[in-house]
C-alpha cells in the first residue's frame, strides 16, 4: 500500500494477438454494441477506475494504437514478440506498469460481456484478500469454473517475467494455489470470450 493506504491495481489489456482463427480479420475490430470489441472492453475497464491502464499491442499495432480514445488515458506498449504467445504480452505489460503498483489485473480484449461493476467487484475482492494473504492471486469463478481477468499481487512480478510457457500464467496460479482466492459470481460473463458468444 502507498502512504495513503490505497492499494493500486494496474489493468493490463492484451490487444496484441493475430486472431488466427479469424483468418485475415482482426477480431478486435468486430463491432460489439456499435464499437470495436476491444474498445468496448477498454471502456468498461476505464469505468472501473484502476490506478492505471496499459494496452499491449502487437499485431496491427498502428491500427490498434490509433483506435484508442484519448479519454481512456491508457499507456500503450508495443510487444514486438507477440507472435510467440500471450505470455510475452503479459510480460510487456508488467514491465510497463508503474513501479508503485500493488497488483496486475490481466484483462483480455475479447471478453466484452464483462462490465465496469464486475471489474470493480473483482478489484475490491483483491483488496479484501490482502487482509488474508500478503501474496494473493484473485480470479472470478462461476459454478466452480475459474475465469478472467486474474489479478496477481506485485510480488509475482519477477515470476511472471521469468515465465516460459507461451500461452499465459496458469502454471504460476497452479504453483501458488494456496494463495488463490476465487470470487464467485452468479453470471458467466467471466467465462465468455468472443469465440463462445
Amino acid at each position: 500500500m502507498d502512504d495513503s493506504g490505497l492499494i493500486k491495481i494496474s489493468a493490463i489489456l492484451l490487444a496484441a494477438g493475430t486472431s488466427s482463427r479469424m483468418g485475415k480479420r482482426n477480431k478486435l475490430f468486430i463491432p460489439f454494441d456499435g464499437k470495436p470489441m476491444f474498445i468496448r472492453c477498454l471502456e468498461e475497464i476505464v469505468g472501473a477506475a484502476p490506478a492505471e491502464i496499459i494496452v499491449v499491442t502487437g499485431y496491427e499495432h498502428e491500427r490498434v494504437k490509433h483506435s484508442l480514445p484519448a479519454s481512456a488515458s491508457a499507456k500503450v506498449v508495443e510487444n514486438s514478440h507477440y507472435d510467440i504467445g500471450m505470455t510475452s504480452s503479459i510480460q510487456a505489460g508488467v514491465r510497463t506498469c508503474d513501479p508503485g503498483t500493488h497488483a496486475f489485473m490481466i484483462c483480455l480484449s475479447d471478453m466484452p460481456l464483462i462490465k465496469s461493476e464486475d471489474y470493480r467487484l473483482l478489484m475490491d475482492f483483491f483488496k479484501e484478500s490482502k487482509q488474508r494473504s500478503t501474496t494473493p492471486i484473485v480470479a472470478p469463478s462461476y459454478k466452480g469454473r475459474r475465469g478472467n481477468p486474474i489479478i496477481f499481487d506485485c510480488s509475482y512480478r519477477q515470476e511472471i517475467l521469468d515465465h516460459r510457457e507461451a500461452e499465459g500464467c496458469r502454471k504460476i496460479v497452479k504453483d501458488n494455489s494456496r494463495q488463490q482466492f476465487l470470487r464467485d459470481f452468479d453470471r458467466s460473463q467471466f467465462l465468455m470470450d468472443f469465440d463462445s458468444l
